[in-house]
């Protein structure tokens, strides 16, 4: 643990800049030590899976995260549909043998649609819901929706 002279310095020499030569990994969660630095990538390890952000700062990376969250959590929700349809279609027609073509088909489609759901659900998990990059908790201790800001600062 460093005190706050040490994270000046360490800021104030990183900011400058390594030789191109050069690499650091740098593990924090001082987000103003992290708002001083510049880097050109950060590398997100979570759920067993490491992801690779070309950035310019911390900032680029939430952004460029939550635009990866929200397009997982549209892709999710497209995938949901599809499932709930194409099981609504076997439900209904299954049986007839004049679709039973059709209905195994859509099964197989099915079976194919929740094992992305589930690949889709496992890289979502351990990520902050939108809510949170936002800054807003959508949660209160009663369970009633309602919304208040959350402190992402460490400090």
């Amino acid at each position: 643990h460093m005190d706050a002279a040490a994270k000046g310095w360490l800021a104030s020499y990183l900011a400058k800049g390594l030789s191109t030569s050069s690499t650091l990994l740098l593990v924090t969660h001082d987000r103003a030590l992290l708002d001083e630095l510049h880097c050109s990538q950060v590398f997100e390890i979570s759920e067993r899976r490491v992801l690779r952000y070309d950035v310019s700062g911390i900032a680029d990376w939430e952004k460029d995260r939550k635009i990866r969250l929200a397009n997982l959590q549209k892709e999710m929700e497209k995938l949901q549909r599809t499932i709930a349809h194409d099981e609504d279609y076997v439900a209904r027609f299954g049986a007839k043998a004049s679709h039973a073509a059709q209905a195994q088909a859509r099964k197989k489609k099915i079976a194919k649609a929740q094992i992305r759901l589930a690949d889709l659900r496992a890289q979502t998990r351990g990520l902050p819901s939108t809510a949170i990059l936002d800054g807003k908790n959508k949660r209160t201790a009663e369970g009633d929706e309602e919304e208040e800001e959350v402190d992402l600062t460490d400090g």
